[in-house]
């Protein structure tokens, strides 16, 4: 397969849209999420999604097959959460090497069906935050602390997973504490180190609406700064508020020249009832403008995002190709 290092530098890419706003759409019910396998579990496993992946792996595939579909070049694991530090809210940190690894194979499986020569697909092991946080700062927010080994040997758990999965890319998504975010590519760079490997790495942050920093504190040059001794394939932003409101932020990534610059965001905010409301269309706008600026490199979304809002992502690249 080509390398996604090499595609880079003649096309922008598409990643997927969101995968837990995509299964709350569905309803499941918690027989679902415990399949045979958990039906005796002592807690309740509704809300577990990453756990999906091995009781009701049909669901995931699915997903992932919507995307590709819709034309998407990369799709993420369903590993958002699987970590030690996050399943232990289930009681499930026994199952952590398992989730990363079956994910990973699920979501290859169904990439390698929809990738030709012509347009390769890549699976991209998804590394999320946990509702832990080593900066201190972030306390009085309510993120409980985690001394930096901790964090770093459960990454370094998930990556190696991921990585005998056969993932093409790591993706560290969704960071909102620097400190954090440090251990974890020092977990996965350590890894590649062990394993013998070397995998493109994506790094993206969320930020907040108030100030367009992430929680911790910087903004995405200074997050750029701190990391940029780590030979990562990109930085970008995810979650957040929508495209509309991230365009301040967005424009501050197209400066960083030296580097491939993404963005994957929510589908808006959610309204009263919980749902994101924010329409291809209404997104539309915002992205064509970046496509045409040449401000990112790897677009998609994040929250409330569906197959919909990935299709008009390559309408919008493949309008560009032809009018460039």
């Amino acid at each position: 397969m080509l390398d996604i290092r090499e595609y880079l530098k003649n096309r922008l890419l598409i990643l997927d849209g969101a995968m837990g706003t995509m299964i709350q759409r569905l309803g499941l019910e918690e027989s679902a999420f415990r399949g045979e396998r958990f039906n005796n579990h002592e807690f309740l496993l509704k809300g577990n999604y990453d756990l999906l992946s091995l009781t009701s792996p049909q669901v995931i595939s699915n997903i992932h097959e919507a995307y590709l579909k819709a034309g998407a070049d990369i799709i993420t694991t369903n590993t958002f959460n699987s970590t030690n530090i996050s399943m232990a809210q289930y009681k499930m940190e026994n199952l952590v090497d398992e989730l990363n690894f079956e994910s990973a194979k699920l979501a290859k499986k169904i990439a390698s069906k929809y990738s030709s020569d012509k347009k390769p697909r890549w699976v991209a092991g998804s590394i999320g935050p946990t509702n832990k946080a080593c900066s201190t700062s972030l306390e009085k927010m309510g993120f409980e602390k985690i001394e930096p080994t901790q964090l770093y040997e459960a990454y370094k758990e998930q990556v190696k997973a991921l990585m005998r999965g056969r993932v093409d890319i790591i993706l560290v998504e969704t960071i909102f504490d620097l400190s954090s975010a440090k251990m974890a590519l020092r977990a996965i760079y350590d890894c590649f180190d062990e394993m013998k490997k070397d995998l493109p790495v994506m790094v993206s942050a969320t930020i907040s609406e108030t100030t367009g920093n992430i929680y911790s504190g910087e903004t995405i040059k200074e997050l750029f700064e701190e990391i940029r001794s780590f030979p990562i394939l990109s930085i970008g932003i995810n979650c957040s508020f929508g495209a509309r409101r991230a365009i301040r932020s967005l424009n501050e990534l197209g400066e960083l020249s030296n580097i491939h610059t993404s963005a994957h965001l929510n589908a808006g905010l959610p309204n009263n009832l919980g749902v994101y409301d924010e329409t291809p269309e209404m997104m539309k706008e915002v992205f064509q403008s970046f496509i045409q600026n040449k401000t990112l490199n790897i677009i998609g979304g994040c929250c409330g995002t569906t197959e919909e809002h990935v299709r008009m992502f390559v309408e919008l690249v493949e309008s560009d190709s032809i009018t460039s």
